[in-house]
Parts: C-alpha cells; sequence; structure tokens
C-alpha cells in the first residue's frame, strides 16, 4: 500500500511515467488553429513587452498571465513545436500530481488504511484520461491547464494551512488565485471551491467552525478584483445579446463550429443541457473525439431540455442528499458544475462545446467516481471506516 510503505515518491515516479507513455507521440504535433495567434503575435516577439500584458495605456489584455508563458516559449523555442507541447505536457504532469498531494491530505485523516490507493488512482485517472488530449496537445489551451494549475495550488494550499495554520500557506494561495484570474476567466470559480470545500470537507458542515476561517474566504473572493482588472471591468465579453455562429465573436477567439445559427443566451442555456450530458458520456465512454464539434443548437423547450435538466437536478439533489452522508462525493459532483459552470451556463460563448473546458471539472467527476467505488465496498462490509463516507473517524 502506497501509504504504509510512505512510498509517494515511487507514486509520483508512475504518474510522470504513465503521462510520458500516453502522451510521447504528441510532441511533434504542428501548430492548428488558434495557435498561429501565438506566431503572429508582434507583441510576443520581444521579451521586453511584456509588461505591456498587464498594463499599457490601452489596458492589460485579458489572460495575461498564460500569454507571458507564450511569449516565453516564442522568445526562447522560436517555431520549435517541441518546445511548446513540452511546456503544455509539464503543466499537466504537475496538475496531477498537485491533485494527487491534495486528495493525499485531503483524506489522509479519514481514510488511514485507502488515502493513498484512491489518491493515486483518482490522479492517474486524471492524467491518461482521453479526454485530457486536446487541452495538453492543443498549445492554445495552455489557458485551460496554466489555469487549472493555479486553482489546485490555491486548494492544496488552502489545505496546508488548515493542516499547518501557517499564514504565509494563505498568502501564498491568494497569490496562486490571483494568477489564475490573470490566467484564464473560468478562474471565477476557485474561491466558490475553496469555500465549499471548506464548508463540507473541513467544516463538515458546521458552519461555527467555518466561521474561523472567515477572512480567508473574504481575501479569496477579493481576487475577483484582479479577474475584473484584466477583464478591464466589462462584463460585455460574456453577456451579449446574440452571437452569428457563422463567425467569431467578441464573445470569444475560439473557432466557430458551424455557420447560418444565431446564438443568444437563451438557446445557449437550452443547449448546455444537452452539452452538458454529452460530457459526461465522454467522461465515462471517450469515444468519437472532436476538436471542432458541429453541435445543433436547441433552440425551444422539448423533451431533450426536460430530461437533460431534470438529470442535472437530480445529480445536484444527489450532491445535497450525500452532504452528510458521503462529503467527499457531494464535493467533488458540486466540483464538476461549478467548475463548468463558466462556460456551461448563460455566459455566452461562440461555441458551445470543447472538450478542453472539461479540463478542471473532470478532476470533480474523477474523485466521485473512484470515491463511489471505493464508498460502494465499504457498503459492501469490505472496509469499515472513516467518517467521510459515512462512518466514525478513527482515532
Amino acid at each position: 500500500m502506497i501509504q504504509k510503505q510512505g512510498n509517494y515518491v515511487l507514486a509520483i515516479v508512475i504518474l510522470i511515467m504513465s503521462s510520458l507513455l500516453v502522451y510521447s507521440s504528441s510532441f511533434s504535433g504542428d501548430f492548428h488553429f488558434d495557435d498561429y495567434q501565438i506566431l503572429n503575435n508582434k507583441t510576443y516577439r520581444s521579451i521586453s513587452n511584456m509588461p505591456e500584458l498587464f498594463y499599457s495605456e490601452k489596458g492589460p489584455t485579458n489572460r495575461a498571465v498564460t500569454n507571458a508563458t507564450f511569449m516565453i516559449n516564442l522568445r526562447y523555442c522560436g517555431l520549435n513545436v517541441h518546445c511548446y507541447h513540452t511546456t503544455n505536457f509539464l503543466i499537466h504532469v504537475a496538475n496531477g500530481v498537485l491533485l494527487f498531494l491534495f486528495l493525499l491530505l485531503t483524506l489522509k485523516p479519514y481514510l488511514p488504511r485507502k488515502y493513498g490507493e484512491i489518491s493515486f488512482f483518482v490522479s492517474l485517472l486524471f492524467l491518461v484520461h482521453p479526454i485530457q488530449s486536446g487541452a495538453v496537445t492543443y498549445i492554445v489551451q495552455r489557458y485551460e491547464i496554466l489555469t487549472a494549475m493555479f486553482v489546485l495550488l490555491s486548494l492544496l494550499l488552502f489545505r496546508l494551512y488548515v493542516e499547518k495554520k501557517k499564514k504565509y500557506y494563505v498568502v501564498i494561495a491568494l497569490l496562486c488565485s490571483s494568477l489564475a484570474m490573470g490566467s484564464k476567466e473560468t478562474a471565477v470559480t476557485l474561491p466558490v471551491l475553496v469555500f465549499l470545500y471548506d464548508l463540507i470537507i473541513v467544516s463538515e458542515g458546521r458552519f461555527k467552525k467555518l466561521k474561523e476561517r472567515w477572512w480567508i474566504h473574504v481575501l479569496f473572493f477579493s481576487t475577483w478584483i484582479v479577474l475584473l482588472y484584466f477583464m478591464r471591468f466589462s462584463f460585455s465579453l460574456f453577456f451579449l445579446d446574440e452571437v452569428p455562429r457563422s463567425g467569431v465573436s467578441k464573445a470569444s477567439f475560439e473557432m466557430s463550429s458551424s455557420a447560418g445559427d444565431v446564438l443568444t443566451p437563451y438557446v445557449y442555456f437550452l443547449t448546455q443541457t444537452r452539452v452538458i450530458w454529452t460530457y459526461i458520456r465522454l467522461l465515462i465512454l471517450p469515444v468519437n473525439q472532436n476538436l471542432d464539434y458541429d453541435y445543433p443548437l436547441i433552440t425551444s423547450v422539448d423533451s431533450t431540455v426536460i430530461v437533460s435538466s431534470v438529470g442535472i437536478l437530480a445529480l445536484v439533489v444527489l450532491a445535497i442528499i450525500l452532504y452528510k452522508r458521503n462529503p467527499l462525493i457531494s464535493f467533488s459532483i458540486l466540483w464538476f458544475f461549478i467548475a463548468l459552470a463558466p462556460t456551461s451556463s448563460i455566459a455566452m460563448l461562440s461555441d458551445v462545446i470543447f472538450e478542453h473546458r472539461l479540463y478542471l471539472p473532470s478532476a470533480g467527476f474523477m474523485i466521485a467516481i473512484i470515491s463511489l467505488i471505493y464508498w460502494v465496498s465499504i457498503e459492501r462490509g469490505q472496509h469499515k471506516e472513516e467518517s467521510i463516507y459515512g462512518y466514525a473517524k478513527q482515532n
């Protein structure tokens, strides 16, 4: 067992080597689509221009932190595509290791016999699951994976503060949260995830215990100011009246997947009820993956919308029901939906579906699946332990 041997280093080596094996053929992949915006951006051609990403007369650029990494790549890698892929791969591996360490700290007090194995298998699934290929191998989607890295770092550092009570962990976590806000707008969910993690897992649903750390959550939510700064205090990027799908909109610079339809917030929201189930299907059965979907729009409430919405609502209700019975599964279900909300709700983008949007939400899904398997084994009497799975914590 990983925890009995104390061999976390070996587990991390296995995680890294497994990821390398899976992605070894991807390093020579060419530049595609929006990757060329990196190569053709004149600002990126000199490191001395980096301050312009964060502050200039025209204002900051959105996603400036990630753009700074592209600038460094272009300066030192030029057109060497291997270098860009290597950077993405290293970030992806770092995310798997961060998830592993975060789960170790989270589960250790509650699962003294199995916390190592569960943490390892969740992290391994996260690293090698085919759904991650778009976010990792499509160079420009470093926006997604770098943001996820800062989110996972923030969660890990918050947990370390809970364990060690050292305030410098909070300081570093807030810095990571700010960097996440400057990496991609989807980081808006980070303070919410930290709050729910504290409420459901750390405080075990006791608001009195949660109140001891109220100041930390105020500081985390205050990092939204950083996001607003990079968005130039404008919400118009996400809430437009309509988007012609025949071209690139102001809502997103991503490639449009079909032509001729007009996308409105209402149509986008209805379509997302089905898109979410497509995402879940891809996580369970990753077949027929696609970089650029031609996804049909749902323009009115029909049986598909009703059934899909009821299914989504049922999962949210399940998370609430399991709030006391199984906090870990409850939190992981909410993680999935909250992390997905910026791109699968009413904040409209010109493309209704992209697999890379599953990158961070998939971590919550995978925690839920592996935890559910273990929980079922407990219910069948194979194990008897742990308050986080509905049993009294062992001393």
